[in-house]
């Protein structure tokens, strides 16, 4: 019987050879730019900005390809070890990312795919946040989330946490969690996030808007950025932005000392924010002080208020928005005498943006209609400091 059973499956053999070689030529061929990229980069620039996050990329770990192929994940299983830096946001430096891995019934027909659009998919399957199911399950409906592939993003299409069910982009989370650990996530699909590829298109040109457009709620703005608008507010849309949801889904990934400052003056902010129509969140991973440690003087003083209000800019800017931004624009936010400075720190190679000189590390970590939500490393001010011993704001 089991000689019977083994022969029956012999046919799987020359299909994994061609997967495998397929996978491999996708691997040297990204992996073979990046090196040259990066030899070129450090040929010219060899030191290291210090601006950005100090802790080195981790390797993925084997235990997650294993846990990929274990549930009939093979192929991007495969990819993962053949080629770790297609799934990084960065080479260099660790950021959590969460892989949304295709089945291997899906991954069938894209084997004819040339190596460039095969990376993009690959790409847009994975987003620079560490999101498990359950946070997923706490973001507002029709929540945007960034993809590695740039100006590209994904969108949550339905949430029902009585089925226990989650969809991005139409396509259902067929396998939650199928690992877990502090920097990554990798959940199974079985579909792809795209739609079937237009047979017209030239897959000679290596452009990834041909053939992955964002869903409804996640277009780019069509407007030109207006980077120092006059100081009035927007009009009412009708837009009612969601604040005690992103209070929530910041509690949920990570920004909890920040999320808990913001719902300490919430309901100031809903007052002021009433008549806005969009807003940008500004979370730091790092207050700098406890919030919840007890001090009420801290937390009741008014510049704690402003400090809060500082880190919302009343317009959405997506991080494309940012990086595009002539050098050090200047951007209103909800204090109202106090601007804040965008700096593109890009070394070439990586696009890096600060605000205030403090890197922006979580590009749209959260995002809906009329909102986007970006993480930053700290506080864009010494708020200890400043409570102790200032009466302004002015960034450290």
């Amino acid at each position: 019987m089991a000689v019977s059973r083994t022969c029956s499956h012999w046919w799987h053999a020359p299909i994994y050879f061609v997967v495998t070689v397929t996978l491999a030529i996708v691997a040297i061929t990204t992996s073979s730019s990046s090196s040259s990229a990066s030899h070129h980069h450090h040929h010219h620039n060899p030191s290291t900005n210090p601006n950005t996050p100090p802790h080195q990329q981790s390797p993925i770990p084997h235990s997650a390809i294993h846990a990929l192929r274990r549930r009939g994940f093979n192929f991007m299983a495969t990819l993962l070890h053949l080629s770790p830096d297609l799934f990084l946001h960065s080479s260099r430096y660790a950021h959590p990312i969460t892989i949304f891995a295709i089945h291997d019934s899906a991954f069938l027909a894209d084997l004819s795919l040339p190596p460039w659009l095969l990376a993009a998919l690959i790409h847009y399957h994975t987003s620079p946040s560490n999101l498990t199911f359950a946070d997923l399950q706490n973001h507002p409906a029709h929540s945007c989330l960034p993809t590695l592939l740039p100006n590209k993003s994904l969108e949550i299409t339905n949430i029902d946490r009585a089925s226990s069910t989650v969809e991005i982009n139409q396509v259902r989370i067929s396998h939650p969690n199928i690992y877990l650990d502090r920097i990554y996530t990798i959940h199974g699909v079985l579909h792809q996030f795209i739609a079937p590829i237009d047979a017209s298109i030239d897959l000679r040109r290596p452009r990834s808007a041909d053939f992955i457009q964002n869903p409804q709620f996640c277009s780019p703005r069509s407007k030109t950025p207006n980077y120092r608008n006059p100081r009035k507010r927007s009009p009412n849309l009708g837009v009612l932005l969601p604040w005690e949801e992103i209070v929530e889904s910041l509690n949920t990934t990570g920004f909890v000392g920040f999320a808990s400052g913001l719902g300490w003056v919430l309901d100031g902010i809903v007052k002021e924010t009433e008549n806005l129509s969009s807003v940008t969140v500004l979370a730091p991973r790092d207050m700098g002080f406890e919030v919840d440690s007890g001090d009420g003087g801290l937390r009741s003083s008014a510049l704690f208020g402003r400090v809060v209000r500082l880190h919302v800019l009343p317009e959405r800017w997506s991080y494309a928005d940012l990086a595009a931004m002539p050098k050090r624009a200047s951007l209103r936010t909800l204090v109202g005498d106090s601007d804040v400075v965008v700096v593109d720190i890009g070394d070439g190679l990586n696009e890096i943006v600060a605000v205030n000189g403090v890197v922006v590390t979580d590009p749209e970590v959260l995002g809906g209609e009329g909102f986007v939500v970006h993480g930053i490393a700290r506080c864009l001010v010494d708020v200890v400091a400043e409570v102790m011993g200032n009466a302004s704001i002015s960034a450290r």
